[in-house]
């Protein structure tokens, strides 16, 4: 059977995310190890892909409209002790980062037809402790998408 289309989504972006390089004009290198829903300790740099329990809407005749949260989270190393390498700078980095790629997505006809792309929240996770030498950020962004009544498959 045909992966759903939530399914297809999640791997689209998963793809895209491992472009955040420093090679194709990103800030970091967060892309250089991509984790779908969970991360293996503490690889750096690296991001996460969350699928979080999505909503779902009849919006119409035969249409549910889905609003599909997906939580990205880069984690990297910094050193204070280099110029521009606090954890504040560097959470930034990550964080628009992550932003400028889920708006670079772009997704053609044979993959799902996506209505809309909001991102809603994000941030620097957590600033670290004085010596920790991770800090991360976070977004998440709502997938808007429409699917026959009762079918995932199906737009």
């Amino acid at each position: 059977m045909a992966d759903s289309i939530r399914e297809k989504i999640i791997a689209k972006i998963v793809s895209g995310v491992a472009d955040i390089l420093k090679s194709n004009d990103y800030q970091t290198n967060i892309g250089q190890n991509v984790f779908r829903a969970y991360r293996p300790g503490l690889s750096t740099p690296s991001i996460a892909v969350i699928p979080q329990a999505e909503t779902v809407t009849r919006t119409g005749y035969r249409m549910d409209e889905h609003r599909f949260p997906i939580r990205l989270e880069g984690i990297d190393l910094f050193n204070e002790s280099i110029a521009g390498q606090s954890a504040s700078a560097v959470g930034e980095k990550i964080y628009s980062d992550i932003i400028k790629c889920i708006f670079a997505i772009t997704y053609s006809a044979s993959d799902p037809q996506v209505s809309r792309t909001l991102w809603s929240e994000g941030g620097i996770a957590e600033y670290p402790a004085p010596r920790d030498e991770y800090v991360g950020a976070y977004a998440t962004i709502n997938i808007i998408f429409d699917t026959k009544i009762g079918d995932p498959f199906t737009q």
